[in-house]
This record gives structure tokens, C-alpha cells and sequence, in this order.
């Protein structure tokens, strides 16, 4: 039996964004996004360590998918959320622990918060999902199906404020960095960005 978990998503606010006039969202370039599950690629592929980029791609593209589907807009990849995406889901299978509460004590806020994602800006919000699943439960369908099935997850996913995504994956489990599976990490965010005189 193959086993699967997932974390309760957590949401955070902070500030009141600001007044249209005062922000500067950056601007999503032009791109070509999947419309249904079948047009992504790798979305049932069983984790191993060669395939996590593909991995990473094909749990964007269901996302997307999920998001578009509804109306929503796709969200664009952001290298501060990916990078602290990509740090936690490793760090969850290196010290064997699952949840948004890090053993040494910090929330995917503080660990944002230690990028440069926040600087200059005078509202935002994040939020995060985690999941881990073993060998085929640890494919991006069946991460992204689970998302879906969980209220507090698919709130995060549909979220019309979030406008950007990192997504992190790591091959393994937590207690068991050799299990063939993925532990996932995921941080949404928006920000209202300060604009220079």
C-alpha cells in the first residue's frame, strides 16, 4: 500500500494591499497555457531523481489548468517562492518531519521573508501547500487531484489574489529520503510593489 499525505493549506495576509494608483504589479509576459490536464506533459510521472524538472513543470501546468478552467489567470513562476519551495521540500525529507512549521521553528512566512520577495512592497499576501505521496501518489496528478479534493488546498490553488507560484520537489518522503516518491512545497503570493518617483 502506498501512502500519501498532505498538509492543511495556510494563508496569511499582511497589510492592506495598497490603492491602485500606488501599485505596480508586474506584468505577466505573453505565453501559451495549458487549457485541459492532456495538454501538460509528465503529469503521471513517477518520481525519481532524474525527472524532478519535469515534475515541477507538469505541477505548474495542472495548476494553471485548475486555475483557468475557473476563469482564473495562470500564475507565473517566481525565483524567491521557487527558491524557498525547492529548499523546504528538501529540508522536510533531510530532518524527517512534515508541516508548515519548520522543527527549528519557522512558518513559509519567515521563510519567505528571508528572500527578497517582500522588499519594497507595502502589501502582500502567501500562502503554501504541502503534500507527499509515494510512487505513483507522488505524481503531479495525483498531488494536484488531492490539492483539489481539500477545501483549505484547492482555496489556495483558486485564489484570484495570488498572481505568483514556486513550486519545489524533492525525490523522497519525509523519514525516508530513499522511498521512491515526492515531498512538494508549494508558495503563492502576490505584493503590491512599491513605485519608485
Amino acid at each position: 500500500m502506498h501512502r500519501f499525505r498532505f498538509a492543511l493549506a495556510a494563508l496569511a495576509l499582511a497589510l492592506t494591499l495598497a490603492p491602485a494608483a500606488a501599485q505596480a504589479r508586474p506584468r505577466a509576459a505573453k505565453r501559451v497555457v495549458a487549457t485541459k490536464a492532456s495538454d501538460c506533459s509528465g503529469t503521471n510521472l513517477l518520481p525519481s531523481p532524474d525527472n524532478l524538472d519535469a515534475i515541477r513543470s507538469a505541477t505548474l501546468c495542472l495548476i494553471n489548468v485548475e486555475r483557468t478552467q475557473r476563469g482564473r489567470l495562470p500564475l507565473r513562476t517566481n525565483v524567491d517562492l521557487t527558491q524557498v519551495a525547492g529548499l523546504y521540500s528538501r529540508a522536510m525529507i533531510d530532518y524527517s518531519f512534515f508541516g508548515h512549521l519548520s522543527p527549528a521553528g519557522s512558518t513559509f512566512i519567515s521563510r519567505i521573508k528571508r528572500t527578497d520577495y517582500l522588499t519594497r512592497t507595502n502589501g502582500w499576501a502567501v500562502g503554501e501547500n504541502l503534500a507527499w505521496g509515494e510512487v505513483e501518489l507522488g505524481s503531479p496528478a495525483k498531488t494536484v487531484e488531492a490539492w483539489m479534493l481539500s477545501p483549505e488546498h484547492k482555496r489556495n490553488i483558486l485564489d484570484t489574489n495570488y498572481v505568483e507560484i514556486g513550486i519545489g520537489v524533492a525525490y523522497g518522503t519525509p523519514g525516508d529520503r530513499n522511498q521512491q516518491g515526492a515531498t512538494y512545497a508549494t508558495e503563492f503570493g502576490t505584493r503590491s510593489l512599491i513605485v519608485s518617483a
